[in-house]
């Protein structure tokens, strides 16, 4: 009974947060044909601002969460009634204090962090407020998380990037078209909306709070409230800060490295082809390959809790991880490999044809077999998290960006713009190899390359793969590679397609029905 009601969490958890995740996750993407069609050809300059402004803006913003919503979730099962009460009043507290914190050191140190790019400022500024309020919506978010009440959560995600998105479009509409303003305010304003769909989740959650508490109940938990240990909360929360954010520290050492190496050894390029580059590689083609990372947070988030729970018994764990692996499997394999095959359609479909396709297709296609190591490391390090070992994670990783680091210089010098991506890859690789050989050394789960399903999937998502790259070359002869309609339309017959094949094979050769077993 309880290895069926832990299955069935799994599967429940992971099918919310895979809807919440997609859903955010597509809505914002989807914001970027609009968004830049407003911008036009500045569009290039707002991308390239936007993406530099969020890559230090998610580092404070996991420095300012310190990992509550894990932190919450995983101690929140271990406590009793009143400590739990006790705790959640605490982590309230915390929160509150750090994002205040930490949205200050974020406002002061923009000028520093803007490496000489004034329009940056601004826009560090706009979401050194979303700073404030995204701690306090983690605590709320890893309360429900712990209760296991995932469609709580991921309505609140989807909620966030729903209202963020439409102040983003209406508010660039205004300043471009109506107050005749410049892009870099539209940009300014385009990353305040980060605070205002935050807010919106909070109220929807504070709303569902007074559905469990109501205000007498409430004010009983304070009149018996005995302050938590917050030493207890933060070195709990700590490791959470590096894990959650391994991928943004990518990003960083790509925005301080990159301009710096490229000037070194490769000095014909301008700065603002430098800056167009960039912002390729470091946020369009990135934001493209979210919606497969997504899937990977997805089965990661859902995760803790279970393993954490049930840690004792080594045979639930490893069937559990091994379900896991399958489930990871079956869904970001085919995602990577169908970016992969639709890396020309989609790229002009979303950002335009304003570079030439000799460079964005060459990216798209090394992110999209980089997301399948982002994502299993993402995986991978959830699970070890789930069994206490936050020590080895960080280590592991360390590792791995310090062969960034050292892989750097010499891609760039030997590839140019696009040696930081392999050098990303590189790194990934290296982690995912550590976290599965320590993972099978614990709980020996190498038997799962001869599992029957994960050959089905494997050869199933390559078969895709195949039909898809043949129908794009078919329909290229027929549509203009340039046009933006005309390339959304090459898009959507690709994925229909591709979807098609696979959901038709996955269900024929009995996957779908493992799964959801």
């Amino acid at each position: 009974m309880k290895n069926k009601l832990t299955q069935n969490k799994l599967t429940t958890g992971a099918s919310w947060l895979i809807i919440a995740n997609v859903s955010s996750r597509l809505i914002g993407i989807a914001y970027v044909i609009p968004w830049t069609i407003l911008f036009g050809v500045a569009s290039i300059n707002a991308n390239s601002l936007f993406g530099k402004g969020y890559t230090i803006y998610q580092f404070f913003l996991a420095l300012s969460t310190v990992g509550l919503p894990s932190a919450v979730t995983q101690m929140a099962n271990s406590l009793s009634r009143n400590e739990k009460s006790s705790f959640l009043i605490s982590s309230v507290h915390f929160s509150m204090i750090q994002g205040l914190c930490t949205s200050a050191v974020l406002w002061i140190s923009s000028p520093l962090l803007s490496n000489g790019d004034n329009n940056l400022i601004p826009v560090l500024h706009s979401l050194a407020i979303s700073v404030i309020i995204f701690p306090f919506l983690s605590v709320i978010r890893g309360y429900f998380q712990s209760r296991l009440e995932m469609d709580i959560v991921a309505k609140s995600e989807i909620i966030e990037q729903v209202i963020r998105v439409l102040y983003m479009l209406i508010s660039t509409y205004i300043i471009l078209n109506v107050l005749k303003k410049g892009w870099v305010l539209a940009v300014v304003h385009s990353t305040f909306a980060a605070a205002i769909g935050a807010l919106a989740a909070t109220i929807y959650l504070l709303f569902k709070l007074l559905i469990i508490f109501n205000l007498k109940d409430i004010k009983s938990s304070y009149k018996s409230y005995h302050p938590f240990n917050m030493l207890v909360i933060i070195k709990k929360s700590i490791p959470f800060v590096f894990i959650g954010s391994f991928l943004t520290v990518y990003q960083w050492i790509d925005q301080y490295t990159f301009f710096y190496f490229m000037k070194i050894f490769h000095v014909g390029y301008s700065s603002h082809s430098l800056n167009v580059l960039f912002g390729v590689f470091n946020f369009n083609v990135n934001k493209l390959i979210l919606i497969i990372v997504a899937l990977a947070v997805s089965i990661a988030s859902t995760i803790l809790p279970l393993i954490t729970a049930n840690i004792t018994d080594i045979t639930l764990v490893r069937i559990k991880v091994k379900q896991a692996i399958i489930l990871f499997w079956s869904v970001v394999l085919p995602a990577a490999l169908g970016l992969y095959a639709v890396s020309g359609p989609i790229y002009t479909a979303f950002y335009g044809n304003y570079i030439n396709t000799n460079i964005t297709i060459p990216m798209t296609q090394i992110s999209a077999i980089t997301s399948i190591f982002m994502g299993g490391a993402t995986v991978l390090a959830m699970i070890m998290q789930s069994l206490l070992k936050t020590k080895l994670i960080l280590y592991y990783f360390t590792l791995g960006f310090v062969v960034k680091l050292i892989l750097q210089p010499i891609l760039i010098n030997a590839l140019g713009a696009i040696g930081p991506m392999y050098a990303s890859l590189g790194s990934l690789v290296l982690v995912n190899y550590m976290l599965l050989r320590y993972l099978n050394h614990r709980m020996s789960i190498s038997d799962i390359l001869g599992d029957k399903y994960v050959g089905i999937i494997t050869m199933t998502s390559f078969g895709m793969f195949i039909i898809v790259v043949v129908l794009n070359s078919t329909l290229a002869g027929f549509f203009d590679n340039t046009a933006r309609f005309t390339q959304m339309m090459v898009l959507i017959s690709d994925v229909g397609v591709g979807m098609a094949f696979i959901f038709f094979f996955y269900y024929k050769l009995g996957v779908l029905k493992h799964l959801f077993k």
